[in-house]
């Protein structure tokens, strides 16, 4: 409204320039467009206008703001072009799925009448997906859902069940087809969507949404790909307009403003961060929460005091981290491990059933912890109920889970791979058991899952894939039992060949030649296989073994096989040739995650799981054990002199060590979580990087030198140039930062749109290179000027180094 109180027409026209949209006006009664006396007349709610991390919902349609001309837009592509498929793609945490439950699907229900609402994600099996919303509606039983629908094609499935009503049917997060669903129910799916789509019924609205980035997934379907290039639309950043009415309209509609300045500020803050809509909800939301609203009066305050729109997860998170016990903490990380995925590399959310955590112990206390503070979600009942990470951004925004994605990659690729390979050999086995027992597992990846389930990591896999594991454990097994008694059997044949003299006994001996030699042949072949799996000890052993039949055979040295010794001859060369295992260092409890060689290479540090540090020589023998933080060592890093090691604790400490294993200095500063530590190139100082948005600069005595403020957003990266004189930070807010070895600010690098993802120095210290999550890299003097900008990457570019002379520099792309 007007300040002389008449409604007031917000003009949208052609704003997102939505390819085949009819454009319209918009004429609705913004509250927040009225006189700030005017709004605090309205009746105070006190409940918060904001969602945080979940999604909006169709019932949250009044909350919802910001995507007006998107919601006209799609509704007329829908009804008025008679266009029947959408798909809606956009980046993560662009608002996809809100975009439809709230906007497009109430805009429907007013424009094209009552309708079926039949929404649901892919997860594993997206048919139960689609009839477990189908239920309720249709009210049939199990069993007679069952048979109408063993047909298993979608077109079948609505003619035999949609009554008067017409359906429309969601897809949200179609991702998910890609990352959850095996290949078998995938290709289903696809084939029968694809075919109710090409029905071209009038009745039936398909609906997707999906992250962009996982468009290459289309790939293999050239239906899909047909249907992306006729009927999807690429969702586009709010404007500041639109963030405005996203922003305050929630507020104004419950009686209360903003500071003067503050919106704008979020806006700035959103904008300089991931981009996220879900963190920009969340630090509204807490805004709310943490405010007296009595006064009518959302203040910067509390705003700043939560960390903003870039930093009111991670410090939430991180301040709920910080409260939990040692135990606790681990059941953290042992929750989020299951609820992670990898795609492109990145990490993703990944949906798993709330029963595998109800121990009722530790885990479980810590999961309700974790849904109450809204970080994960629980949907669903009892035996049913699933949880997921409420929202992925807190997969790339909070340190302990980015962290946690980086230890424990490799256990999350083996789950994937795990899941993929069971499916696939119960799919086989149905055909030709015998022929699937090729896709049983053997060699390291066996004995890591084996290791992996005594440490209850892998404690709580669904049914087919513990009968997976257990079936290649038993036909491993059994092998190895054939090998024994195939090596008895020659050992008794050639004792008793002694004793035998007639026909039938030189009968025998050619027999027991004959299995001699295929022993031979098995221990060759068995070598060349683990040396295909990087178990080059035990290729060894097998290569050793069947060189020692042929020295210790009667029949070789009256009866020699010149082929089968040229064959062991070279399987022994090939394994000796092979970097081998030298010596193994045995010491930590549990696994080992870090290993850092000196400099010259006279020692290693490594970091386990148990909380310690180690130095040993290169000989295996363990020279010291460090201990000293409360809780686990994070990183361990020598000086360049290799005189002095760094470790970084969990406790927010930062320990240096010599050589010996004693305690030089703790280093105590940061509040919160130490990311990361560097040497400098002479070792007499160290840059830390920490949580809470400042590096740090100290002597190796444990004295702080200088704390490096001035990033508005989380601190990514710190470097020394090699002479040691300087050193540079990048950080969130779209800059990176040179400083002196005093601490003072030396230039500021300006001009990245988004996250300044690395930064590294030429060789001599004269320039610098950026990357970030624009697509650019760019080249800096030491004065702060830009240089140059190297654009062609599509997507994020990951990091960026020079040669070694510092002519030329290579970057690394999300894409």
């Amino acid at each position: 409204m007007s300040d002389d109180g008449a409604v007031n027409s917000v003009q949208t026209k052609d704003v997102y320039g939505v390819a085949g949209a009819n454009q319209g006006t918009i004429i609705q009664n913004f509250v927040s467009r009225e006189p700030e006396v005017s709004i605090k007349e309205r009746q105070l709610k006190k409940g918060s206008p904001y969602l945080g991390l979940s999604k909006f919902q169709t019932k949250d349609k009044d909350k919802f703001f910001g995507r007006e001309q998107w919601i006209i837009d799609l509704s007329n592509y829908l009804l008025k072009e008679k266009n029947n498929v959408l798909l809606l793609l956009g980046a993560s945490g662009s608002g996809k799925s809100s975009l439809i439950r709230a906007g497009l699907i109430p805009s429907l229900e007013d424009d094209w009448g009552a309708f079926e609402n039949l929404t649901f994600e892919p997860d594993k099996n997206p048919f139960v997906s689609l009839y477990s919303c189908l239920m309720p509606i249709v009210g049939q039983s199990q069993a007679e859902m069952a048979k109408a629908i063993a047909v298993d094609t979608l077109g079948q499935v609505v003619r035999s069940l949609k009554q008067e009503k017409p359906w429309l049917i969601f897809i949200d997060q179609f991702e998910e087809l890609f990352t959850r669903t095996p290949k078998a129910e995938r290709d289903k799916f696809v084939a029968g969507l694809v075919k109710l789509i090409n029905l071209q019924d009038p009745s039936v609205k398909i609906v997707m949404t999906m992250r962009a980035d996982f468009l290459g997934q289309l790939s293999p379907y050239p239906d899909l790909g047909r249907i992306h290039d006729r009927h999807s639309r690429m969702l586009t950043d709010m404007s500041d307009r639109d963030l405005e009415l996203a922003i305050q309209e929630p507020a104004a509609r419950n009686g209360v403003v903003f500071e003067a300045g503050l919106v704008e500020t979020i806006i700035h803050d959103y904008k300089k961060g991931m981009g996220a809509l879900p963190l920009l909800q969340y630090a509204l939301n807490l805004l709310w929460e943490n405010d007296d609203i009595t006064d009518r009066l959302l203040n910067r305050k509390t705003y700043e005091a939560l960390g903003g729109v870039t930093g009111a997860l991670q410090k939430q998170a991180d301040q709920l981290y910080a409260a939990l016990d040692q135990p606790q903490k681990e059941a953290v990380k042992s929750i989020f491990l299951e609820l992670i995925d990898l795609a492109n590399d990145k990490p993703v959310s990944r949906r798993t059933n709330k029963d595998r955590f109800l121990d009722g112990g530790i885990k479980a206390d810590v999961l309700e912890t974790l849904i109450e503070k809204r970080l994960l979600v629980s949907r669903g009942e009892q035996t049913q109920a699933t949880v997921e990470v409420a929202h992925e951004a807190l997969l790339t925004t909070w340190d302990v889970v980015k962290q946690l994605s980086q230890d424990k990659k490799d256990v999350i690729l083996l789950r994937s791979q795990l899941a993929t390979d069971s499916t696939r050999w119960h799919e086989r086995r149905k055909e030709n058991e015998p022929a699937a027992r090729g896709d049983l597992w053997n060699g390291w990846k066996l004995d890591r899952v084996l290791a992996l389930q005594k440490e209850n990591v892998f404690a709580n896999l669904e049914p087919q894939v513990k009968e997976f594991i257990n079936a290649s454990r038993d036909w491993r097994e059994a092998q190895t039992q054939k090998e024994r008694k195939t090596a008895q059997r020659i050992t008794v044949g050639a004792s008793i060949f002694g004793v035998l003299m007639t026909g039938a006994a030189i009968f025998s001996a050619m027999q027991l030649r004959q299995a001699e030699m295929e022993q031979i042949r098995t221990s060759i072949a068995l070598s060349t296989a683990k040396l295909a799996n990087d178990q080059t000890l035990d290729a060894a052993v097998e290569s050793i073994r069947a060189e020692k039949i042929v020295q210790q055979s009667f029949f070789q040295s009256i009866w020699p096989d010149s082929e089968v010794k040229t064959a062991v001859l070279g399987q022994l060369i090939q394994t000796a040739n092979t970097g081998q295992e030298r010596n193994r260092l045995e010491g930590h409890q549990g696994r080992v995650y870090i290993v850092a060689f000196s400099p010259d290479g006279s020692k290693l540090a490594t970091r386990g799981e148990d909380g310690t540090a180690r130095i040993w020589d290169t000989s295996g023998k363990q020279l010291a054990a460090l201990k000293g933080h409360q809780g686990s060592a994070a990183s361990v890093v020598f000086s360049s002199d290799g005189s002095k090691l760094a470790t970084i604790g969990d406790d927010g400490t930062v320990g240096i060590w010599d050589t010996s294993g004693k305690q030089l200095a703790a280093l105590k500063g940061h509040q919160g979580r130490v990311l990361s530590v560097v040497f400098s190139s002479d070792g007499s100082k160290l840059a830390t990087r920490g949580a809470d948005g400042t590096a740090r600069l100290w002597d190796t005595s444990g004295k702080p030198l200088a704390a490096l403020k001035g990033h508005q957003g989380r601190v990514g990266s710190v470097v020394f140039s090699h002479d040691g004189t300087k050193l540079t930070t990048s950080s969130d807010d779209g800059t990176a930062r040179l400083w002196d070895t005093n601490g003072k600010p030396l230039a500021a690098l300006k001009g990245h749109q988004g996250r300044v993802v690395s930064v590294v120095f030429n060789p001599d210290g004269s320039k610098l290179a950026t990357s970030g999550d624009d697509g650019t890299a760019r080249i800096w003097d030491t004065n702060g000027k830009q240089l140059a900008a190297l654009k062609g990457h599509q997507g994020r570019v990951v990091s960026v180094v020079f040669s070694s002379d510092g002519s030329k520099l290579a970057t690394r792309g999300a894409d």
